[in-house]
């Protein structure tokens, strides 16, 4: 009896073995890390010509896809990028790239220029056209004469996936006056509430639902309670709400 029910239980063990491997396997291959997420995203914007350093988690973990990431820009420019998998049951995330940089070759070829009468600035090489968005092959950087004014760029990451208000010349001086304004907050982007209860701080996930910049009170969806708040933008990502003894 002794012999048969230690028979018995090293095949239970064993099962029970068995079933936690196959279980780690399926986990360790099921998922992505946010690491890894980051890293497809920046080889998107590589190949746009653009560096970055998007905000994910690096331990954040994602479900697998059967089928590569696909990289959307939102709101008309790289500032923010959707990210979605393509499975019938995928998940998909909005995520701020933080450009960092652009087109190194170019800011060299400015360091190098021959010091004349004039100052750098940044131009377009070719028309654009009202409401289009500004890529790296678009514009460069040159010596203008100083009669060009002072409302004008001097680094190319200051203007490329930026949308420009009207048609734009060949080698036209590119002016803030030229350019949509650059939100902090644009509509659709995830964000995070938070309010306070006394000395009790409350956290929760939030869309905003127009775009908005640094200080400026707008309009955010509550997804936990589905309701519209108001907030004032103090980051990228962070929006003070308003409580109603603030308000009155």
């Amino acid at each position: 009896m002794n012999i048969s029910f230690s028979l018995a239980a090293k095949r239970l063990f064993a099962a029970i073995g068995l079933f936690g491997l196959s279980i780690s396997s399926l986990y360790a291959g099921g998922f992505i890390s946010g690491a890894e997420v980051r890293t497809q995203l920046n080889a998107f914007l590589a190949s746009q010509g653009l560096n970055a350093a998007p905000a994910i988690d690096d331990a954040r973990q994602f479900r697998a896809c059967s089928d590569a990431l696909v990289f959307t820009p939102l709101f008309g420019s790289f500032q923010t990028i959707q990210i979605r998998c393509p499975d019938k049951d995928g998940w998909k995330i909005a995520v701020r790239s933080k450009l960092t940089d652009r087109i190194t070759s170019a800011r060299k070829t400015a360091q190098t220029m021959p010091s004349v009468a004039g100052q750098t600035a940044v131009v377009v090489n070719k028309r654009l056209s009202k409401n289009s968005i500004i890529s790296p092959s678009d514009v460069s950087l040159e010596i203008v004469p100083t009669t060009a004014g002072t409302d004008y760029f001097t680094r190319l990451e200051d203007v490329v996936g930026r949308r420009v208000k009207r048609s734009l010349r060949t080698q036209q001086v590119i002016q803030a006056r030229h350019l949509q304004t650059d939100w902090l907050i644009e509509k659709g982007q995830p964000v995070i509430l938070e309010s306070r209860i006394g000395a009790v701080q409350v956290l929760s996930e939030g869309i905003a639902l127009h775009n908005a910049q640094w200080g400026e009170l707008a309009r955010f969806l509550n997804i936990r309670s589905d309701k519209e708040v108001f907030g004032t933008v103090m980051s990228e990502k962070k929006v003070v709400i308003r409580t109603k003894t603030s308000q009155k």
